[in-house]
């Protein structure tokens, strides 16, 4: 009962007498709107932000930033779905959603994005298809401006 902890759950299926194993529901940790955090920190399971942190994220799962959520740090997670605020960079091993009340400042990394209308996004954004589990969030030189890019291509800059 105390000092042990249940990562299984047993099952039994009465028809074939058998005792199967199934994992654990993942855990959820939510940050509420009134909650600031300062500091690192890692989850095992889903993370919902409604409220501040500065410092940087990990997250074994999928990351949810709320609409009056905002994250100052490098975040690094499975999935995420982005409403509200962040800025520093960003690593989704697979894939990113958007909404259109999303703003976001730094580089972006990820195997799949959707985004909606209106979202904003400040810095570079890679978009592979494929993200190793093993990858790690990597600093890009910027876009050259739009005159560059045109003399660049050989066409007169405006």
């Amino acid at each position: 009962m105390f000092g042990r902890k249940r990562n299984k759950r047993s099952s039994v299926d009465e028809r074939a007498g058998k005792t199967t194993e199934t994992a654990a529901p993942a855990e959820f940790n939510a940050i509420g709107e009134h909650t600031t955090i300062d500091g690192n920190f890692t989850a095992a399971g889903d993370i919902r932000i409604d409220g501040t942190v500065t410092g940087d994220v990990i997250c074994g799962a999928r990351l949810i930033i709320g609409p009056r959520g905002t994250v100052t740090g490098n975040i690094e997670c499975v999935n995420a779905s982005i409403e509200g605020r962040h800025v520093g960079d960003l690593l989704v091993k697979e894939t990113l959603h958007l909404s259109g009340t999303a703003s976001l400042t730094g580089t972006i990394t990820t195997a799949n994005l959707t985004a909606g209308e209106g979202c904003s996004i400040e810095g570079p954004c890679t978009v592979t298809g494929n993200i190793d589990s093993a990858a790690t969030v990597t600093q890009t030189a910027p876009p050259p401006p739009v005159a560059e890019a045109k003399q660049l291509n050989g066409a007169p800059a405006s």
